[in-house]
C-alpha cells in the first residue's frame, strides 16, 4: 500500500479498512453491540427489579419474570466474550497491518537517503516510527472507538438520567471537562518522554543484551564483567523508570482527583433521589437503574474517557512522527534489483573530489585525485578515518553531496541509475552479515538476480571451493540446504573464519566488475589477513579489486596502493616504488614488519 505525506487519526481508521475491511467493519459493528449494552442493561436492572417486587406481593405472574432475567442473562454473557472477540479481530487486523502497511513503512525506510543512517537524531525518528506501526494504528484505532463507544454509551445513560434526574447529568458533564484536558496533557508527556528518553533505552537494553545474551557469554565467563556492568545497567533502567513513572503519577493524581470528586457526586445523587422513590415519582428498578447509570458514567468518564483520551494524543504524537518520516528524502532506485548485465566497466575516476558528512562540518576528502583501471588489483591504505572507507561509499552512489567528479568509463558517475551502480561493486564490509538462511542462500545472495536459477547451486559450490570451504559443507548435515545462525530450527552456526570465508564466497559470486574488500579481517591475525588477501587476490584474476586496510600486510599483491592521508591521495605506485621513496608508506610497513615474519 502507499503511504500518505500526512496522517491524522481517522487514518487510525482509514489504514487498517484498506488492509482489512471485513474484520474492521467486524470490530465496529462489535463496538456498536458492546456499547449498546449497558444501557439495555440498566433498562433490563430496573424492569426486572420492578416486577420483581410485584411478583414478591403477588401483583404479577412469575412468567412476566421470564423477558428481564433472559435479556440480564444475555448481556452478561454478551459482556464476558466481548474481550475474547476483541482479541481476535485486532489479531486479524494487526496481521494483515504487518503484511501490507509495516510492508510499505520498510520499503520506504530502504529507500531513504544514506544521510540519515548516520544521522542520529533522524535515525531515532526512523526507529521510533518503524519499530512497531501495525500495534501504534491499533492504539489509535482503540482510542477512536473507545471515545466512538463512550459518546454512545454517554447519550444513552444520559437521556436516562436527563429523564429522571437533569441535573445529575449536567453535573457529571461538567466535572468530565477538566478531566479530558488532564488526559490530553498527561498523552503528549508520556509520548515526549518515550522520545525523551530513547537513547537511555537502548543503551540499557544494549546493556541487557551484555548481561543475558547469548553473544556475549563466552566473554561475560571468562572476563566475569557480571558484577561490574549490572550497577550500570541498572542506574540507566531505573532512571529511565523513574522518569516514565514520575510523569504517569503527575497525571494519574489529578485524573484520579477528577474521579474521586465524581464518585462523591453519585452518592449525592442516590440521596438526593430517595424522596421521590419514597412518594412513588421514581420506582425501587428505576432508582437503582438511576444508581447505576451514574456509576457507569462515572466509570466511563473516570475511567475509559481518560484512557482513550492519553491513547489518542499519542497517536497525534505518532501521527507527527510517521508524517516527518514520510517526507524525508528517499530514492526509490535504491530498491531497484542489480542490471542483469555486468558494465563494461574501463576506468573510475575520482577529479578534485571533496566530502564532508552532513552536519559534522569535518572535510573528509580534500580535494582527492586518482584513477582506477580495468583488471588492476588496487590497496588503498592509511590510518583509521583517513576516508578509506568514504572513497568506498561514494563509489557505491550512498552519498551524492561532493564537490567535484566521479567518473565511470568517462561519464559522470551521477547520471548513471542505481541498477547499473549496483552492478558495478561488490563489496565486503568489516561488518559483513550472517543471514539466517541456507549455506547456499548465504552465498547466492550475492547474485540476487540469479538466485534461482538452475546452475546457482553448482556455482555456489565452486565459490565455496575458491574460498576453502569445502570441508565446512561436508561437515554441514544436509549440505549447502543446512540451514545457517542459531536462532534457525536445526540451524548450525559456523566460527568466525568460517563466516568470514562465506561472506568472501558471497563477494566473489557476484558478477560485478569490481570486488572490494574493506578490512572484513581486521579481527584476524596479521598473517592470516595477508593469506585471506592473497586467496581473494588469486581468486579475483581478471576483475578490478580494491584492498582496503590500516594493516599492509596485503600491499604487496597490489599493482598501485594509494595512501590516503589528510584526504588526498598523498603517495602512490607499488609497493617496491614506495618503499624507495621513503615517505609515510615506507614508515607504516617498516613499523608492521615484525607482524609478516
Amino acid at each position: 500500500m502507499k503511504l500518505k505525506n500526512k496522517y491524522n487519526i481517522f487514518d487510525s481508521v482509514k489504514v487498517p479498512y484498506e488492509c482489512v475491511p471485513l474484520w474492521t467493519l467486524s470490530r465496529f459493528l462489535l463496538l456498536i453491540i458492546h456499547r449498546i449494552e449497558p444501557i439495555l442493561q440498566v433498562l433490563a436492572t430496573a424492569t426486572f427489579i420492578d416486577r420483581a417486587l410485584l411478583f414478591l406481593v403477588g401483583e404479577t405472574p412469575f412468567s412476566d419474570l421470564v423477558f428481564p432475567i433472559v435479556a440480564l442473562a444475555t448481556l452478561l454473557a454478551m459482556n464476558r466474550i466481548y474481550d475474547a472477540i476483541c482479541s481476535f479481530l485486532n489479531c486479524k487486523i494487526e496481521n494483515a497491518m504487518r503484511i501490507n502497511f509495516r510492508a510499505a513503512i520498510v520499503e520506504k525506510r530502504a529507500a531513504l537517503l544514506y544521510t540519515y543512517v548516520e544521522d542520529t537524531k533522524t535515525w531515532d525518528l526512523v526507529s521510533r516510527v518503524s519499530g512497531a506501526p501495525e500495534q501504534n494504528f491499533l492504539q489509535g484505532m482503540s482510542a477512536v472507538i473507545g471515545i466512538i463507544g463512550i459518546i454512545i454509551v454517554s447519550i444513552g445513560l444520559l437521556s436516562i438520567l436527563i429523564a429522571h434526574v437533569w441535573w445529575a447529568a449536567i453535573i457529571i458533564l461538567i466535572v468530565s471537562v477538566p478531566m479530558v484536558r488532564i488526559a490530553i496533557k498527561s498523552g503528549t508527556a508520556q509520548y515526549q518522554v518515550n522520545i525523551e528518553l530513547s537513547k537511555t533505552t537502548r543503551k540499557y537494553e544494549y546493556f541487557s543484551s551484555l548481561l543475558s545474551g547469548r553473544e556475549s557469554v563466552n566473554e561475560r565467563t571468562l572476563f566475569g564483567f557480571y558484577n561490574y556492568l549490572t550497577p550500570q545497567w541498572a542506574k540507566l533502567y531505573n532512571d529511565a523508570r523513574k522518569k516514565f513513572m514520575q510523569v504517569e503519577i503527575q497525571w494519574a493524581k489529578k485524573s484520579k482527583i477528577g474521579g474521586t470528586i465524581m464518585s462523591l457526586f453519585v452518592v449525592l445523587i442516590a440521596f438526593a433521589i430517595l424522596q421521590p422513590v419514597a412518594t412513588g415519582v421514581i420506582t425501587v428498578g428505576m432508582y437503582v437503574a438511576l444508581i447505576q447509570a451514574s456509576t457507569e458514567m462515572v466509570q466511563i468518564m473516570a475511567g475509559e474517557l481518560p484512557g482513550s483520551i492519553i491513547q489518542y494524543t499519542k497517536f497525534m504524537e505518532y501521527c507527527k512522527d510517521i508524517s516527518t518520516f514520510v517526507n524525508l528524502n528517499d530514492n526509490e532506485e535504491y530498491l531497484d534489483l542489480p542490471d542483469d548485465t555486468a558494465m563494461d566497466f574501463q576506468t573510475l575516476e575520482f577529479r578534485d573530489v571533496s566530502f564532508e558528512y552532513p552536519g559534522t562540518g569535518k572535510m573528509v576528502l580534500k580535494g582527492i585525485d586518482f584513477t582506477l583501471t580495468k583488471g588492476k588489483h588496487y590497496s588503498f591504505v592509511g590510518i583509521n578515518g583517513a576516508g578509506k572507507t568514504t572513497i568506498i561509499k561514494l563509489i557505491m552512489g550512498l552519498y551524492s553531496d561532493y564537490n567535484g567528479q566521479i567518473l565511470l568509463n568517462g561519464e559522470d558517475i551521477k547520471l548513471i541509475n542505481q541498477r547499473k551502480r549496483k552492478a558495478l561493486v561488490s563489496a565486503l564490509f568489516q561488518d559483513f552479515a550472517q543471514y539466517p538462511l541456507t549455506f547456499q542462500e548465504n552465498v547466492a545472495i550475492g547474485d540476487i538476480i540469479h538466485i534461482e536459477d538452475e546452475h546457482i547451486e553448482s556455482r555456489v559450490l565452486n565459490a565455496s571451493k575458491q574460498i576453502g570451504l569445502n570441508q565446512t559443507i561436508n561437515d554441514l548435515p544436509e549440505g549447502i540446504s543446512t540451514p545457517l545462525g542459531r536462532f534457525v530450527h536445526n540451524g548450525q552456526d559456523l566460527s568466525g573464519g568460517q563466516w568470514q570465508r562465506v561472506a568472501i564466497a558471497r563477494t566473489i559470486l557476484s558478477p560485478a566488475p569490481i570486488h572490494i574488500l574493506d578490512e572484513p579481517t581486521s579481527a584476524a591475525d596479521p598473517i592470516k589477513e595477508s593469506e585471506i588477501y592473497q586467496e581473494f587476490q588469486e581468486i579475483s584474476r581478471g576483475w578490478t579489486t580494491i584492498f582496503i586496510s590500516h594493516r599492509l600486510g596485503s600491499t604487496k599483491l597490489a599493482d598501485e596502493i594509494l595512501l590516503i592521508n589528510d584526504g588526498i591521495v598523498s603517495e602512490h605506485g607499488t609497493h617496491d616504488e614506495l618503499m624507495k621513496l621513503g615517505g609515510v608508506y615506507c614508515e607504516m610497513y617498516e613499523s608492521q614488519r615484525s607482524w609478516y615474519q
